[in-house]
């Protein structure tokens, strides 16, 4: 039931009718959560997908702690080479930047994942160590301790 509803809400989101996708993704959210615990790795999605929604509509205090909570969950169970890490990571650094956060949206600045992406590149969900490296970013600054 929940992958359904997390689509549905994907698919409003892509529209602009943001007012009837949030309910969508909470309710896959607290599905996920409740079939498959807290921190399963398809958690993540109706996470990122909220957290996705708040940044568009400029909730951003809204959409930090859910992107980082995605983050860690996909590094602690994806590891830290997994393009969902490397999406993530681009989104919640694409949201300190839209803040002017520019130091904590510096890749690698925001956690030590390996998947590291720069401010810019294109959330494909292919990148990697690869293309951090590629653009001349350390992958191997220490994190910062997730909430």
């Amino acid at each position: 039931m929940a992958s359904p509803l997390n689509n549905l809400a994907e698919l409003y989101r892509e529209q602009g009718k943001y007012t009837e996708a949030e309910p969508l993704f909470r309710r896959a959210l607290y599905i996920r959560e409740q079939q498959l615990g807290p921190e399963h790795p398809r958690v993540a999605y109706p996470l990122s997908g909220l957290a996705y929604l708040y940044f568009l509509q400029g909730k951003y205090a809204e959409a930090e702690p859910l992107f980082r909570r995605a983050l860690r969950i996909r590094e602690q169970q994806l590891g830290s080479e997994h393009p969902d890490v490397a999406s993530t990571l681009n989104r919640l650094a694409n949201l300190y930047r839209e803040q002017g956060k520019y130091v904590e949206a510096g890749a690698g600045q925001v956690c030590g994942s390996r998947a590291a992406l720069p401010t810019g590149v294109a959330d494909s969900g292919a990148a990697s160590k690869t293309s951090a490296s590629r653009c001349g970013l350390s992958t191997q600054r220490p994190c910062e301790s997730l909430p």
